[in-house]
């Protein structure tokens, strides 16, 4: 303490001549026996290092501050232009500067991207930046609108049914054998639908409208293959149903004094 502050007065008061040390046998400190006393010695333990930025002036294994950067984000990589020197780590900050995304815990750099833009706005299906290549119905990755996929018979995007050769939709996901011999045929895959002497339909398939004939009244409900409902009505006589329907599989209830009986239709 006494030499601490005797130093202090001598910096404060005396010149040149009257702080020397060394070996001119005053008592001032002199740490590193250059001849120079400490209260004029602006390097104390001579390390190369000045005093006002040495973290121990009177070590010399001790050296200047260190630079530190604001890791912003958290992720351990700091922002260059949020320097602070200091001999210890302050709070909040690392050694590494970096982070040229100091708000984005995702990145370190903006690469094609930038910083702003969330990396799942950036980026297309084909991974290309700002892409404009886009998942379809059919979940593929295609770059136009030309590319997508079709519904096939069943309703199903890029699915693989067909109709046979009773214009029955089969294969893919229907669950039916496709028939190939038009001799196995049934009522349901031909032209007309007849199931009993109080109405029928036709033509099914169609690739416009259905006709039905309704000798009585009939509540008409329809759902297509996904099981949404699509229509409902009372209905007598003869009417046409399914023009604006899309491609696809359509089961038609028959509701008639609690009785139903349903129909399976095929909008080509």
């Amino acid at each position: 303490f006494v030499t601490g502050l005797l130093t202090k007065l001598c910096k404060l008061f005396s010149g040149r001549d009257t702080c020397i040390g060394g070996t001119t046998g005053k008592s001032t400190l002199d740490t590193d026996n250059d001849n120079l006393a400490n209260c004029i010695d602006e390097d104390d333990d001579n390390d190369g290092v000045l005093d006002s930025d040495d973290c121990n002036p009177l070590d010399s294994t001790v050296l200047d501050k260190t630079n530190w950067y604001a890791d912003k984000d958290g992720d351990g990589y700091g922002d260059v232009n949020s320097l602070v020197m200091s001999c210890d780590k302050p709070t909040g900050y690392v050694s590494d500067n970096s982070d040229e995304c100091p708000n984005q815990i995702d990145r370190q750099n903006g690469g094609d991207c930038g910083c702003s833009v969330p990396l799942d706005a950036c980026f297309d299906c084909k991974g290309a930046p700002f892409g404009t290549a886009f998942v379809d119905s059919c979940k593929l990755c295609v770059s136009t609108i030309t590319e997508s996929c079709e519904t096939d018979c069943f309703g199903e995007w890029g699915g693989t049914a067909f109709l046979d050769s009773c214009k029955t939709c089969a294969g893919g996901n229907t669950g039916k054998l496709p028939i190939t011999n038009t001799a196995q045929c049934v009522a349901t895959g031909l032209e007309e639908y007849q199931s009993t002497s109080y109405w029928k339909v036709s033509p099914n398939p169609s690739e416009g409208q259905f006709n039905f004939e309704l000798l009585e009244q009939y509540q008409i409900i329809i759902f297509n293959a996904e099981g949404k409902e699509v229509y409902r009505a009372l209905h007598a006589g003869s009417f046409s149903l399914g023009e604006n329907f899309n491609t696809g599989i359509y089961f038609v209830r028959m509701v008639k004094e609690g009785k139903i009986e349903t129909i399976k239709l095929i909008k080509n």
